[in-house]
């Protein structure tokens, strides 16, 4: 069994190498084009720059803006702001036109790796989906880029069994080593009625002896009107409570370990 996992571990490796073009743009910089695609069919290619040092930075050359634009999108400030946001949650920032990445020597492969799945997962949001709720989805795509760069394991839209009834949750980070996480993103107008659904949702999951442990999480939507009652209502219920624009604080409670008795 271990000979096959190493043989087909190394035979996708081999195909994946195959896969991704270099070039050498200059003496201080390297084009890498993936086997990854955004919706208009064009490779994700990304530039990595030697800077000084040991210090690397990693840019999509301007590249995710131009396909925003050929997509039909009109590049406004609001617009900018949302892909800082998505940026942010994975480390990156937006300069001008450019997402950028600063890296080092050591950290490379892992920079160029979030870089990657950061770009793939802007351009799931913006060139796939562009309909009523697509801010609901620009805020679980940054929760994702939080998970990816804190390499966990997790599922999406994994439903948990309540005492009453199960309930879906947009993220779900099982126990390894650390507590088990459930995650859901509210998006909803009617902002009370979410609080009070979500109250019960995370009472019911936590009353299943199954998920002895459990905490859940809840990112809520601050372009929707929630009153400090409705806050309340889900800070009583759930163990962490964050805005869309607070994602960030996710990262530490992640790695949260059990309580000895």
């Amino acid at each position: 069994m271990a000979d096959m996992l190493t043989s087909v571990l190394e035979q996708y490796l081999t195909t994946y190498k195959d896969l991704i073009s270099v070039e050498q743009i200059d003496e201080n910089s390297v084009s890498l084009s993936f086997p990854f695609h955004f919706a208009s069919n064009h490779r994700i290619e990304v530039v990595v720059t030697h800077a000084t040092g040991d210090q690397y930075v990693i840019s999509d050359s301007a590249r995710i803006m131009s396909e925003l634009r050929a997509s039909g999108q009109i590049i406004t400030k609001k617009l900018h702001e949302k892909l800082e946001e998505l940026g942010k949650a994975a480390g990156l920032k937006v300069i001008k036109e450019y997402l950028v990445l600063d890296s080092t020597k050591e950290k490379l492969g892992d920079s160029i790796q979030i870089f990657l799945e950061t770009a793939k997962t802007i351009g799931d949001v913006y060139f796939v989906h562009r309909d009523r709720g697509i801010n609901d989805r620009e805020i679980i795509a940054r929760v994702k880029c939080v998970l990816d760069a804190e390499k966990v394991v997790y599922q999406e839209k994994y439903s948990l069994s309540g005492e009453i009834e199960p309930h879906k949750f947009n993220f779900y980070i099982p126990p390894n080593g650390s507590r088990a996480l459930a995650l859901a993103v509210l998006s909803s107008q009617n902002t009370h009625n979410a609080a009070q659904v979500w109250a019960f949702k995370t009472e019911d999951v936590k009353r299943q002896p199954i998920n002895k442990g459990l905490r859940v999480g809840i990112v809520y939507d601050t372009e929707q009107t929630w009153t400090d009652e409705s806050r309340r209502i889900l800070e009583s219920r759930a163990d962490l409570v964050v805005t869309d624009k607070e994602v960030e604080q996710i990262a530490p409670h992640l790695h949260e370990k059990a309580k000895k008795n």
